[in-house]
């Protein structure tokens, strides 16, 4: 059975990611991302390639999208593609997800899987409310659920929408919050870098410190520059080479077709 490592980059048209946002205002280049984004997925990569366990192969998403909430859309359908094509389990992690250590993730999980809470950490319905950016699809998840999923991706259309979907994935699979949550698994940099203030508010957000994460999400599209800045430092600190010392198959499937 195929374990896939699942990445995405993409153009994004519009500047605006929710209502009432411009990020043309922001630290970017003429509102966009994506110069930050690439720089970042590189250093992702490279990460993965290094600590990543196990027999698995690479596939990079590509795209050119109307907006981010186009984004979500064509990664779920793609996931969905890859997924339901062959037995395969699937490891999907954003451009500005960093491996910090070893860690073994193919066959250890039976469940479609999130690892920690996004912010706020509930949300309406939702008691805990999970962050997207990392998601893990065994081969023996549910499949009628995944289809469910599918048919109700049309509606994804506001800022959010498909997180919310995902985390009803995960809840409706009757699995309890221990069972679920491990920060380890993703821990969440809004707040990084920072002060000595900043960390310590970080960690307890998190539920672990920073020096037990195995994998941190560093919300990259907060400050990308500051967060471009840190990933190179945690490379260079990990010592983790530009190019693969292993390099593994890898493949670049570009899904702008994709609505």
């Amino acid at each position: 059975m195929k374990n896939y490592l699942v990445k995405g980059l993409h153009r994004i048209v519009s500047t605006e990611w929710w209502p009432g946002s411009d990020r043309s205002t922001e630290e970017t280049i003429d509102g966009d991302l994506y110069y930050y984004y690439e720089k970042m997925s590189r250093l992702s990569e490279a990460s993965f390639f290094h600590f990543l366990q196990g027999d698995w192969e690479y596939i990079k998403l590509e795209s050119t999208a109307t907006d981010v909430k186009h984004v979500f859309r064509q990664q779920f359908r793609a996931i969905w593609d890859i997924w339901s094509g062959e037995p395969c389990n699937i490891y999907y992690c954003g451009s500005d997800v960093q491996v910090l250590k070893p860690v073994d993730v193919f066959g250890q999980y039976k469940h479609f899987m999130m690892f920690n809470y996004t912010d706020p950490k509930s949300l309406d319905e939702i008691e805990h409310f999970l962050n997207a950016d990392i998601r893990y699809f065994p081969a023996e998840m549910d499949r009628n659920m995944f289809e469910t999923a599918l048919g109700k991706l049309s509606n994804c259309t506001e800022w959010n929408d498909d997180q919310r979907l995902y985390n009803h994935m995960v809840w409706d699979q009757g699995l309890a919050p221990e069972q679920v949550i491990d920060p380890t698994m993703a821990y969440q940099g809004h707040w990084l870098p920072g002060n000595d203030e900043a960390q310590q508010l970080s960690d307890t957000w998190n539920g672990c410190r920073i020096e037990d994460a195995k994998v941190a999400h560093w919300h990259g599209s907060r400050h990308a520059g500051l967060k471009l800045h840190l990933m190179q430092n945690m490379n260079n600190a990990l010592k983790i080479p530009d190019v693969p010392v292993n390099p593994r198959p890898s493949k670049i499937i570009d899904i702008s077709h994709l609505k």
